[in-house]
């Protein structure tokens, strides 16, 4: 019974909502940097998900997937 709360807590967790703030202390950059980066074409920065007319929010699983193939070894 406990590894099936598990698993669904681990789904869960992909499907958390990041806002602005969220995204950015997640990356480590400021509000301008996050601008930039949304408008660079070849940056493929994760399309965010309107919330309401104001507020966007990001997956988390596809912001750190984003991350990941940024990085260079």
């Amino acid at each position: 019974m406990k590894s099936q709360k598990k698993d669904r807590g681990a789904g869960v967790e992909s499907d958390v909502l990041l806002t602005v703030r969220d995204v950015q202390q997640l990356l480590r950059i400021s509000n301008p940097t996050l601008s930039r980066i949304r408008a660079d074409k070849n940056a493929d920065f994760p399309k965010p998900i309107a919330v309401t007319t104001k507020a966007v929010r990001w997956k988390r699983a596809d912001v750190e997937d984003w991350l990941e193939r940024r990085k260079v070894d």
